[in-house]
């Protein structure tokens, strides 16, 4: 299995239930739907960790 799959990516947000899981980084979303996503109070995390949205290409 490669890194990339040994990977935990989670996009949620702190007070509505639900949110997304994925081995996809960035769970599978563009820069511009995260920076939406992240605007109306949704977290990025990999593997536990808080994923800062300017680490995010393209």
């Amino acid at each position: 299995m490669n890194k990339q799959n040994d990977q935990e990516w989670v996009i949620k947000h702190a007070t509505r239930p639900g949110g997304c899981t994925s081995s996809l980084p960035f769970c599978g979303y563009s820069k511009q739907t995260l920076a939406s996503m992240v605007a109306r109070g949704y977290t990025l995390y990999c593997n536990g960790k808080k994923v800062p949205l300017s680490s995010v290409k393209g």
